[in-house]
């Protein structure tokens, strides 16, 4: 049976009860990072212009972060995804 800690003698009644998330900030940059770089791509695919999709991504972020706390691409970091996006 499983345990809710080592130290722990309350047993757990379900394994699926456990929470295997683990915390990983770079990871969670990395993951938007290349999020970013997709929407970037299509966006470049479907004619968009560099500026037009800068402002979408940020908007899309600023939007998404409302109330979770702080994006983690500023305005300048979204334009350095999709720079390289664009020069590729």
């Amino acid at each position: 049976m499983l345990r809710l800690g080592p130290d722990s003698e309350t047993p757990m009644p379900f394994p699926w009860m456990r929470n295997p998330v683990v915390h990983d900030p770079a990871g969670f940059r990395q993951s938007h990072a290349r999020e970013l770089r997709q929407r970037a791509g299509l966006l470049r695919r479907l004619g968009y212009a560099p500026d037009a999709v800068v402002a979408r991504l940020t908007e899309n972020l600023a939007w998404e972060f409302d109330l979770s706390g702080p994006a983690p691409f500023d305005e300048a970091g979204v334009r350095a995804l999709v720079q390289a996006v664009f020069d590729r």
